[in-house]
């Protein structure tokens, strides 16, 4: 191995950290403006308060000071708001109370749920999202409508394979499974309405089972414990009630990408699922920083090492 490239490997693993380390990434917050709300950071093209924000109505949020800890607000409306609790380079995340928790001898009595309008946003809701239904016999409608304007309706029907359901057979319950069933939310889905009621059953005792429970958001364990802990009397029915989370899709406009893209130096335009609609910005391979906050994206390890090989070393 010749001196001149053994300097040079040696330059590179002495630079090539500290140059990455100055590299600004997408966290990067617009300058003067705070980077974060309690432990939620948020970087451009959202921003907290006025001037802070891409100028595209909700990428700005509000940080609610008073909440301990402190709560990330998206404010689409004075009565449509959500608690972010983290934001990545193609989506939000949000917290969204359970639906609702209904035990009344009444079953077959319809429930309305907490209706969500993402219409006009920059968000749409992620198919990775389900509402969740736990119960038996009861069935669960959807209502909604995609960006593109078109309408769907779904559902799905709770079924007990036996009245005396112990919290032994629970524990090993899967969703959908027994007592329990599952609708995926449409990719692209802007507005949704949730309804539940009871269906008659010939083979159980209704008595036993007049408690239902219903959520949107991602899967997880709390699926297992709503199942496990539905007939269990020692413990408390809400013991599994709290808030989800839902992923949001975000992107910029709806339209795809065209010389009117807000992305800067050394990134390119990707246009968003077609579900959704719109585009983001990506730094180009080599480059690391935020598409969307001058001075754009950065390489300056790149361009240094590309300095290093011009070098004429003398020995």
């Amino acid at each position: 191995m010749s001196l001149q490239l053994l300097h040079l490997i040696l330059l590179y693993s002495l630079v090539s950290p500290i140059a990455s380390s100055k590299l600004s990434d997408f966290t990067r917050t617009k300058p003067g403006c705070p980077g974060r709300c309690g432990a939620t950071k948020v970087p451009y093209p959202f921003g907290i308060g006025s001037n802070c924000s891409i100028d595209i109505p909700g990428f700005s949020f509000y940080c609610n000071t008073t909440a301990q800890p402190p709560q990330l607000l998206l404010r689409l409306s004075d009565l449509n708001h959500h608690h972010v609790v983290n934001i990545s380079k193609s989506s939000i995340r949000i917290k969204n109370p359970i639906y609702t928790s209904r035990c009344t001898e009444d079953r077959f009595a319809p429930t309305n749920l907490t209706t969500i309008n993402f219409t006009g946003s920059p968000y749409t809701m992620s198919n990775l999202n389900f509402v969740t239904q736990v119960g038996c016999t009861d069935l669960t409608v959807l209502e909604g409508s995609v960006v593109s304007g078109e309408n769907f309706v779904s559902g799905c029907v709770t079924f007990c394979s036996s009245t005396n359901f112990s919290s032994g057979t629970a524990a090993n319950s899967s969703c959908p499974g027994n007592a329990c069933c599952q609708v995926r939310i449409p990719e692209g889905t802007v507005y949704l309405n949730v309804s539940v009621s009871g269906v008659a059953n010939k083979w159980e005792n209704t008595k036993d089972v007049r408690c239902r429970y219903s959520f949107l958001g991602e899967i997880d364990n709390a699926t297992v414990r709503a199942v496990s802990e539905l007939y269990e009397p020692d413990k408390p029915r809400w013991s599994f009630m709290k808030a989800r989370n839902v992923v949001l899709d975000w992107r910029i406009g709806t339209g795809g990408c065209s010389r009117d893209a807000v992305c800067l130096d050394n990134s390119s335009c990707v246009n968003a699922s077609g579900a959704i609609g719109g585009y983001r910005c990506k730094c180009l391979k080599g480059y690391n920083g935020n598409p969307y906050l001058a001075p754009g994206c950065q390489g300056a390890y790149i361009k240094l090492l590309n300095s290093l090989c011009n070098l004429r070393f003398w020995y």
